[in-house]
This record gives structure tokens, sequence and C-alpha cells, in this order.
């Protein structure tokens, strides 16, 4: 299902009417739970969207499945989910929430780790592109 690879350097699907590629201004400072790279391809009007980001392909997975929470004329709210495993071979689930700023671009992204305390919090810039 991989079509082509983005400037980015993560695979997307040829497919997907939208694309969101965006870059983390402060991903290094999380810990290795954020990218700093997040491709999300969606089509308008569905709930689901794919995901891609070097930390779902770190834990083996090509793409998540996420879901449209919130759209709206001033935002665009996406949320998805990636199981980790430690170093010490604990699981954990990573719960995302990456808001898009259709004004300016920007982006809020929240990583929590369900069950453990510690959300890590990351901005940026997307920008958006339509086949």
């Amino acid at each position: 299902m991989v079509a082509a690879t983005l400037t980015l350097g993560i695979a997307a699907p040829a497919s997907a009417a939208n694309l969101l590629m965006c870059k983390v201004s402060n991903a290094g400072a999380s810990r290795g739970r954020i990218s700093d790279k997040i491709v999300i391809a969606y089509e308008e009007g569905k709930k689901n969207v794919l995901v891609f980001d070097r930390v779902i392909s770190n834990y083996g997975s090509e793409s998540a499945v996420g879901k449209v929470e919130t759209d709206n004329a001033k935002r665009t709210t996406f949320v998805w989910e990636v199981k980790v495993t430690d170093s010490k071979r604990q699981h954990a689930t990573m719960q995302y929430r990456l808001t898009f700023l259709k004004k300016n671009h920007g982006l809020r992204l929240t990583v929590n780790p369900l069950g453990y305390r510690g959300d890590v919090t990351g901005k940026g810039i997307c920008t958006p592109t339509v086949s």
C-alpha cells in the first residue's frame, strides 16, 4: 500500500486525497516519544486517517490508523495510538493528539502514555497538500 516516499522521508499512500506534512520543532525533548516529522493522510468527510512517523516505524508498523476527533473552521484534531515496548520489556500504549490550526498551519501535539504519568507536548508547523 505504500506508494511514495515524501520529502520528509516517510512513506505514505499515493491514494490519499489530503496530506498534512508536519515538522515538530521540539521533538528532541520528548525522550523518543515524538517524531520530528509526522505525515497524516486523510480524506475530507472521512473519520479514519493514516499516520506515518518514525515512532510508529520504530515499533514495527508502517502506519497507525487514527481518526478525526474534531474538524471545524479553526482546527482539525487527529488522534491515534502506538503500542511500544521499552528497554525493560515494559509495554505501554501511547495516545497521540495532534491539533492542526488552519489559520497559521501550526500544530499542537500531546502524547499521553496510558496508565503512566508524564505527558509530553510538541509544537510545530504542518504543510497541507491536496491531490
